[in-house]
């Protein structure tokens, strides 16, 4: 999870190094003005039948900026790998940045590498669907927000996850950085 910084850039790598190792990341960037979070993972596999995951979500608003990062790199000799990466980022006013980049480098005819993204924004018919069920437009926009950081909060200790959930919404009123 990132956020409250200037600017960021976290890129963690994994040595895939023995026969059916595996390694997985998931990350959560949330940038808002004057902020900009350049973070992802870097996956190599150097041994057989590895597999590997990335899930990168960006979440920007109030002109922040956030650019997900993915590589992944399979070594000649790691046969039947398999790797996925996805990526989604979330645009929460149109003044807002989002971009990827990913790499792939591959020397093994047998890997399967997939990749996935995708990138939308608060449009007006989910926020229309959510108020006809009588949500107001910042309340539903808190809810998509913490649904999307909740691949990364559900995966570490609840005390903590709390914590993220409460400086999302601090961020998302504006109140860190």
């Amino acid at each position: 999870m990132n956020l409250g910084s200037r600017r960021t850039w976290k890129v963690p790598r994994a040595n895939l190094v023995g026969p059916g190792a595996a390694a997985e990341f998931v990350g959560v960037a949330f940038a808002g003005k004057g902020q900009h979070q350049d973070v992802g993972a870097e996956m190599v596999h150097l041994a057989p039948r590895t597999c590997s995951r990335i899930a990168n979500h960006g979440i920007v608003q109030k002109g922040g900026r956030a650019t997900l990062r993915s590589g992944i790199r399979v070594a000649t000799g790691a046969t039947e790998v398999s790797s996925s990466v996805a990526w989604s980022s979330l645009m929460l006013d149109a003044d807002s940045r989002a971009q990827t980049s990913p790499s792939i480098e591959v020397d093994e005819a047998d890997a399967e590498i997939v990749q996935e993204g995708t990138v939308r924004k608060v449009g007006e018919e989910m926020l229309f669907y959510m108020s006809s069920r009588g949500l107001p437009a910042d309340e539903a926009t808190r809810m998509v927000v913490l649904g999307i950081a909740s691949e990364a909060t559900r995966r570490i200790p609840v005390e903590y996850a709390v914590e993220v959930d409460r400086l999302l919404e601090l961020e998302l009123e504006g109140g860190i950085g």
